[in-house]
């Protein structure tokens, strides 16, 4: 399992930050598909024998106010704790299962991972290099 590929105090790249090439290819590819592609940062919190590691997952959600034809954008960061599963080991939506074998034959891709918390809808995550994207939440079932 490539969860030891995690960083410890990773953070979410900023728009400032470099990309590589194969994350520019990737997110090129992605914005095609019609996907709103995230950065994601993982700390591994607890690594239990047996059980699925716990991490703590930051992203940055951007919240757009728009008062008398201004429009002002703001970037809020939010956070959570979720459980690192294999995709193969999640049974999701039509669309997550569809989008989790697209991106698996990705060249770009190295990692299709989903991050499952109790509060927050369930994550369908991709590891390129060293960092982790977001690539689509779907909402979790009653």
């Amino acid at each position: 399992m490539a969860i030891a590929r995690i960083l410890v105090g990773q953070r979410p790249a900023t728009v400032a930050e470099r990309l590589t090439a194969r994350e520019a290819r990737f997110l090129e590819r992605a914005r095609s598909m019609g996907l709103a592609v995230r950065p994601l940062a993982l700390t591994l919190l607890r690594r239990e024998e047996g059980q699925p590691p716990l991490l703590r997952v930051a992203w940055q959600k951007t919240l757009t106010l728009r008062l008398l034809g201004w429009q002002v954008s703001i970037a809020l960061p939010q956070w959570g704790r979720f459980t690192f599963y294999p995709v193969e080991r999640v049974i999701g939506t039509v669309e997550a299962e569809r989008l989790a074998s697209m991106l698996a034959t990705m060249p770009e891709v190295d990692e299709v991972a989903v991050l499952v918390e109790e509060r927050v809808d369930p994550i369908l995550a991709v590891r390129i290099g060293e960092r982790w994207h977001e690539c689509y939440r779907w909402l979790r079932r009653p």
